[in-house]
């Protein structure tokens, strides 16, 4: 076998196992050339290196791959998660939050209603928020409060896990619907949620409440009430009235975990007759302390608001 004949034979056979794109390519070569072996060989060995390329294999994208799947999550919380009705069946546990509505392996249907993903310290992390109501019942009541369970998810070399679960840590919502939820930075590189629900009856009463992932789980560490008025749904026997709370987180002894301060301003009506109107104000200092934001310092009014949803 001639040396151009085995070069191209060892070049087919090396090429079996791969996939090459080939392109016609017209190539003058002087006739003095083409009685020569050698440069029949490097002819051939010039001709595959311009003609030929390999095709590379798509490799799937980093963002693809490691994309975070909410029905996972919730399978991961709950066991199960049905993608048709978009919901997963469980059974309250004990020591659930405390609720009329629901008792110890009651059934409820959980659903998810807040997802977002942070980066801390370099850190990809998901923090979801669910809602359960009673599984198979009317629950669009006054007063009828979902409960809300809630997880932080990390991303790790074998994919997303769980790193703090909280299963209904609270009830909070009103006329069977969940509150709004929004992630809030309490200190340099650490998140909580902030839930917000918004009753109006009679009165308009706004309330937060406040969840921290602390050692593995997720924990309800303050509730308060940010606003309440009458406004368009006042006069003659009943004055009108509003006031509010300004929620600031500012810096304090713990590294991670800022003081809260909360400002009271505006007015309030006694809940009694004679409905009087009367000026408030005061202001609240709580400091994080083993997993939960405690009172240091409390001067000032109370509102009635707040006794009636206690």
């Amino acid at each position: 076998m001639r040396a151009a004949d085995a070069v191209l034979d060892a070049s087919l056979r090396s090429g079996a196992t791969r996939k090459w794109n080939l392109v016609s390519i017209k190539v003058r070569v002087p006739l003095s050339m083409t009685s020569k072996p050698a440069y029949g060989v490097f002819l051939v060995l010039a001709m595959l290196c311009a003609a030929c390329h390999r095709e590379k294999q798509p490799e799937p994208s980093q963002s693809q791959s490691q994309a975070f799947d909410t029905q996972v999550a919730m399978r991961a919380m709950f066991g199960n998660f049905d993608p048709v009705i978009k919901s997963s069946l469980a059974y309250v546990p004990e020591g659930a939050s405390p609720n009329s509505n629901f008792e110890p392996n009651d059934p409820i249907r959980v659903r998810p209603f807040f997802v977002q993903e942070v980066n801390e310290n370099g850190v990809r992390k998901v923090y979801v928020l669910t809602w359960a109501k009673p599984a198979g019942q009317p629950f669009d009541c006054k007063g009828c409060a979902p409960l809300i369970s809630a997880a932080v998810f990390v991303q790790g070399p074998d994919g997303w896990k769980p790193e703090s679960i909280g299963r209904t840590v609270l009830a909070f919502g009103d006329f069977g619907k969940p509150p709004e939820g929004r992630l809030v930075e309490i200190g340099p590189q650490t998140h909580a949620f902030l839930l917000r629900v918004t009753s109006v009856q009679e009165r308009t009463t706004v309330g937060e409440a406040l969840l921290i992932p602390w050692k593995g789980t997720i924990q309800e560490v303050m509730r308060t009430v940010v606003a309440d008025s009458n406004q368009g749904n006042c006069g003659g026997a009943y004055p009108c009235y509003s006031n509010q709370r300004e929620f600031k987180f500012v810096p304090g002894a713990d590294p991670q975990h800022d003081d809260i301060v909360l400002t009271l301003t505006g007015t309030d009506m006694q809940s009694n007759p004679p409905y009087k109107v009367r000026q408030v104000s005061g202001t609240e200092h709580l400091r994080f302390q083993d997993g939960k934001y405690v009172h240091v310092e409390r001067q000032g009014d109370s509102i009635s608001a707040e006794a009636e949803n206690k």
